[in-house]
């Protein structure tokens, strides 16, 4: 894991020396981090976010793919920068949202899912599951071991104060959603980078999935809960 600035480190590794990216952004809405001011101008706010894409593109690997997770405005947006990479499929994310909005609530976001060239994909990864097992041809698919392509749309809940895996970060994935991504794009024993780590989900995700993680974040707090997460997660392994 480092600690700092993402545009900084990334000017310091080696070009095609990751498999994939996989990051969660700061949303410039304003939002109080403990020690990043979430409220650029807008367009200076994307033209950054081009900046880190672009950057980090060519970090990686030909056949790599780059998640990138945001609200559906800013996503659509910054699908269609040019950012030296393949533009592949939007994913949305959809999630049930108890608070209020108008005028109505918001329960989506998008993964921008860029690659390099003609993309690895473990085939296991792109496996949904059958939805009327009562049909009699869903029936005969399942016993001769079929399964469908999943949909272009995954829901997940959000990680909510009362969630087992809850961290004092206020902007946490699912745990479960990081392990689909890096077990669908990332070969075994590959590596991802997470310029924008937050509570280390991707690295934990990136650990049970047998993969490598290289982990940026520039806040010192929210470094600890990444190293307290992943120190748990070892002793885990090591006690089972």
């Amino acid at each position: 894991m480092h600690e700092g600035d993402c545009m900084e480190i990334m000017q310091g590794m080696d070009p095609e020396s990751v498999d994939a990216v996989v990051t969660d952004p700061p949303y410039n809405i304003g939002f109080k981090y403990a020690t990043y001011k979430d409220n650029m101008p807008q367009e200076d706010y994307i033209k950054w976010q081009t900046e880190m894409v672009t950057m980090a593109g060519k970090l990686i690997r030909p056949g790599g793919s780059f998640f990138y997770l945001h609200y559906p405005e800013v996503a659509s947006r910054m699908f269609w920068q040019d950012t030296g990479m393949d533009r592949l499929k939007l994913i949305a994310w959809i999630y049930n949202q108890h608070t209020g909005g108008s005028p109505l609530r918001r329960g989506t976001r998008l993964w921008c899912w860029w690659t390099k060239g003609g993309p690895y994909i473990n085939k296991e990864g792109t496996f949904g599951e059958y939805k009327n097992l009562n049909d009699k041809r869903i029936k005969q698919n399942i016993e001769a071991g079929k399964r469908p392509v999943d949909y272009d749309w995954w829901q997940y809940e959000q990680v909510k104060n009362v969630s087992s895996e809850k961290t004092c970060h206020p902007c946490q994935l699912p745990l479960k959603m990081l392990e689909r991504i890096i077990n669908m794009v990332v070969p075994p024993e590959g590596t991802v980078l997470d310029p924008f780590a937050g509570s280390g989900t991707t690295g934990l995700a990136a650990e049970n999935m047998g993969r490598n993680s290289i982990l940026i974040e520039k806040d010192a707090g929210y470094c600890g809960i990444i190293r307290n997460r992943l120190d748990k997660l070892q002793m885990t392994i090591f006690n089972f």
